[in-house]
């Protein structure tokens, strides 16, 4: 589950929160992860919904700590993908000049 505060934009930040608790043990298993997921994440994981709510409620986000996360593992995400493709893929194809 992820919660976001309204109003943000690609480069704010956005709390991650899970709940399913086998979730990351079996996708760990089946694909892996490139970090610690527990502990690498930029928000708790929960196990119970009980403990998701009481999280929600509280109100105490580590922004900092989500910043932190997406400066490095998203810092190319700008927003500006869909433009890139059309600039670099589709106008050279239309054009005849994409190799």
């Amino acid at each position: 589950m992820r919660s976001r505060e309204p109003g943000l934009g690609m480069g704010d930040a956005v709390e991650i929160a899970e709940c399913d608790p086998a979730w990351p043990e079996a996708y760990e298993r089946e694909r892996g992860f490139y970090f610690d997921y527990r502990s690498g994440v930029p928000g708790p994981v929960f196990e119970t919904t009980a403990e998701l709510v009481a999280y929600l409620r509280a109100g105490l986000f580590d922004t900092e700590r989500v910043r932190r996360f997406a400066a490095e593992w998203f810092e190319v995400a700008d927003g500006r993908a869909a433009e890139r493709f059309v600039s670099e893929v589709v106008i050279p194809a239309l054009e005849g000049t994409w190799a």
